[in-house]
């Protein structure tokens, strides 16, 4: 290998490794939760991914539109949460009514991952092919750092099928 490849390479992780710590941290609130936008900092990604001020404007726009547009399905989710876990902890709780409730989160989950799917297309949409690869690297560093803390690659749990 060439000494180009290798510096990129090395600069690419120090990038990551430098602005991960900042741009994981929680929000606080539950934007999209479950999903990779509603755990991002937006000013720190924007810092990170080096955006435009237009580009800051618009993701800040789609962010806000996502969350407007899921806030019915987590108002319902919780609630059918809330529902579910009374459920399970009466004694004389219904397996019909429970199933159904089980149904219907896992309904409402799709509907969120769908929306999520959409808002991250747009806001990739948004970036320059450099910015979107610095923002797949992050993503992918991300998912790496949570896989260890959940306890490893979920590969080697399959027997590495």
């Amino acid at each position: 290998m060439t000494k180009k490849p290798l510096l990129a390479l090395a600069a690419g992780a120090a990038l990551a490794l430098s602005t991960w710590p900042l741009i994981a941290q929680p929000t606080g609130g539950d934007e999209l939760r479950g999903g990779e936008m509603g755990r991002f900092r937006p000013r720190l990604l924007a810092r990170a991914l080096d955006l435009s001020d237009e580009q800051t404007a618009r993701s800040r726009e789609l962010l806000q539109q996502a969350i407007e547009e899921t806030k019915p399905l987590r108002e319902e989710l919780r609630s059918l949460r809330a529902e579910l876990r009374r459920q399970l902890e009466d004694p004389q709780g219904d397996d019909a009514t429970i199933s159904r409730l089980a149904r219907e989160l896992h309904g409402l989950r799709s509907q969120l991952t769908t929306k999520r799917e959409a808002y991250l297309a747009q806001f990739t949409a948004l970036l320059t092919p450099s910015q979107q690869e610095r923002f797949e690297m992050l993503r992918e560093l991300r998912k790496n750092l949570r896989q260890d803390r959940r306890g490893g690659d979920p590969a080697a749990l399959d027997g590495g099928a």
